[in-house]
């Protein structure tokens, strides 16, 4: 991304690192309604935001957008990664939680280990 945009490598750094302090700082307040409310809102909430806020970063002409898309990107993260989707799941399955957490636990480690490598293979296919 460096290479493509010329942008210093620690101002996408620090952009990225904005989100997840946006993505900290929002799930306080994601966690609350979750209480109130459960996880469909949310969650629902967070997927529409996520893409959008991935379009802003992938189009960014600039790096002051490229900073708002990961600031949007922030919220997002907070209202669809593990912990809201650990918050489902210990609320649609309460008897038999633990099952169910520790599928999505193993299903997200072996995306990661699935993917890593095709992921490796497109960038090289693709430049």
């Amino acid at each position: 991304m460096t290479a493509a945009t010329g942008w210093p490598a620690g101002a996408t750094t620090a952009a990225f690192s904005l989100g997840l302090v946006v993505s900290a700082l929002a799930g306080i307040r994601v966690g609350r309604i979750l209480d109130r409310r459960g996880p469909r809102a949310v969650m629902t909430a967070g997927s529409v935001l996520g893409p959008i806020s991935l379009l802003i970063v992938a189009a960014a002409p600039n790096l002051p957008v490229f900073f708002a898309g990961w600031a949007l990107a922030g919220p997002a993260m907070a209202a669809t990664f593990y912990q809201p989707a650990f918050a489902a799941l210990t609320r649609w399955w309460a008897p038999d939680h633990i099952r169910a957490l520790t599928i999505v636990t193993l299903a997200g480690g072996l995306a990661s280990t699935v993917l890593a490598p095709l992921t490796a293979a497109l960038a090289d296919t693709l430049s």
